[in-house]
């Protein structure tokens, strides 16, 4: 299990960004972090990884237990997770170079993924710029799992994309989850999706939680009202 407790972030000017902010992960379940526009999702998200961003200026406190070695990002735009001079082999291949692992042994991983991914042997060829946003996030996915990761931090994975690349990458990501038995930490505005995918969800406002639960019990009668809106703004304006 992955526990985040009182993850706080704030700017070099002291600003409060996050705020004790505190999350769950267990192994086979997927759990949806959603909040308006600058509620602090990806900064949660920058905050789990701080050893991949260095220059991100501000101070963080907080814990995260558990097995935090067996996490893996997937970001938002896929585009630059991928070096656009090299071809997606290479790509694929650099945490094996830098692990110092047989490139035989990382093809064969590689190539074992491919047909879950609808991809060929002749796709990894390519360079980045021959492909769609949709098809280099399924590579995306495939990197992130080619580490034998417990758990997938994903920011925004399907933002962008039209509605049945998304479908798609959606139900790849469930196949999976199912397969691998993977915890999932899906951070999304994209409520209909997090709908159809999670189990559980914590509704992040202004840096803190205000509601957390099942996916089938939020909004509630008793829900806080911003998640109220967040989900029905219709009749909850």
């Amino acid at each position: 299990m992955l526990y985040i407790q009182n993850l706080s972030f704030y700017t070099e000017s002291n600003q409060p960004i996050l705020r004790n902010v505190n999350l769950q992960l267990d192994r086979d379940e997927v759990v949806g972090l959603v909040g308006g526009s600058g509620s602090g999702k990806s900064t949660i998200f920058y905050s789990i990884f701080r050893n991949y961003f260095p220059a991100r200026k501000g101070h963080i406190r907080g814990d995260i237990k558990g097995d935090v070695g067996r996490m893996q990002p997937v970001f938002q735009d896929a585009y630059s997770g991928f070096n656009p001079h090299w071809t997606i082999l290479k790509s694929l291949l650099e945490p094996f170079v830098i692990r110092g692992v047989s490139l035989d042994q990382g093809k064969e991983k590689i190539f074992s993924l491919l047909d879950r991914i609808s991809m060929s042997d002749m796709d990894i060829s390519k360079f980045p710029s021959q492909f769609s946003g949709g098809q280099l996030q399924r590579f995306a996915i495939v990197r992130a799992l080619l580490c034998e990761p417990d758990y997938l931090i994903m920011d925004e994975p399907v933002s962008g994309l039209d509605p049945l690349v998304r479908e798609q990458v959606v139900f790849l990501i469930l196949e999976l989850k199912k397969i691998y038995k993977l915890g999932i930490l899906f951070i999304s505005h994209d409520l209909d999706v997090v709908r159809s995918i999670c189990n559980r969800i914590y509704v992040l406002k202004e840096g803190e939680i205000v509601e957390e639960g099942k996916m089938e019990d939020i909004p509630g009668e008793n829900s806080n009202p911003y998640t109220k809106e967040l989900f029905d703004p219709w009749n909850y304006g």
